[in-house]
């Protein structure tokens, strides 16, 4: 993986254990930020243990059907680990946060302990090495990125794709950062987030883009939100709305 994408030092003080932070519809990708807003008192006292911490959180989603982060509700058992960029407390006790991806991870058990907020061990899920000889590589990425250019023909994409193309961004990272601009629904999304395969996140995500330029659905503006180089367009959506929860 090329070295602006190697997130291995930031997860050099991952111990096995992270805080779970469920949420019932956001589904976080490894490489992209997070902006999240912390107000519940559990949540606040996970943030305050994290920062004291590693600074590691994992983001989970609810199973359909479950609209609360009451008590312990089932969760998708495939999350992403992320770390703690930036932070602000506000005078009452609330957060700011952004959090950036580092690495899929499947939950293998959840602890039995006295905390407020829930805890998991985990194992980490990095994207092997390209399983595609450069050339198709390149073809793959050409032809994922320029399906997205169809999705948003009112918006210059060009500077952006071409910078894509130009630096090789790893087809992984370059799946999970166009399924995540694409605003799916959580539940679509964690499919992506779930698929640990990158030839199948690949033909997964061209397929939404296809079935997207089916419905006829092409004018929504993207928003990439990348970390931690520049090559997408910080003036096309970045940054999102922190998130109510």
């Amino acid at each position: 993986m090329s070295k602006p994408f190697d997130v291995r030092d930031q997860l050099a003080t991952f111990a096995g254990t992270a805080p779970l932070f469920p949420l019932p519809d956001v589904v976080h990708f490894p490489h992209l930020l997070l902006p999240l807003h912390i107000f519940e008192p559990r949540y606040r006292e996970m943030v305050a243990d994290a920062l004291e911490g590693d600074r590691l959180l994992a983001m989970a989603l609810l199973k359909p059907g479950l609209g609360t982060t009451e008590g312990s509700p089932p969760i998708h058992d495939t999350v992403c680990l992320g770390r703690i960029t930036a932070d602000q407390q506000t005078e009452d006790g609330r957060y700011y946060l952004v959090l950036q991806g580092l690495s899929r991870a499947r939950i293998i058990r959840e602890e039995n302990d006295d905390l407020a907020y829930r805890v998991a061990h985990l194992e980490l899920q990095p994207d092997p090495e390209c399983p595609f000889s450069t050339a198709t590589a390149n073809a793959h990425r050409r032809r994922l990125l320029m399906a997205f250019r169809s999705l948003f023909p009112k918006h210059n994409l060009d500077r952006v794709l071409r910078r894509a193309l130009k630096e090789a961004v790893p087809l992984g990272i370059l799946c999970d950062v166009l399924a995540d601009a694409m605003s799916l629904d959580s539940q679509t999304a964690y499919r992506v987030l779930a698929e640990t395969d990158v030839k199948e996140r690949c033909r997964l995500v061209l397929r939404l883009i296809q079935e997207r330029l089916d419905q006829g659905s092409t004018d929504d503006a993207p928003a990439l939100k990348c970390a931690p180089t520049d090559w997408a367009d910080t003036n096309s959506g970045w940054p999102p709305q922190f998130s109510q929860n």
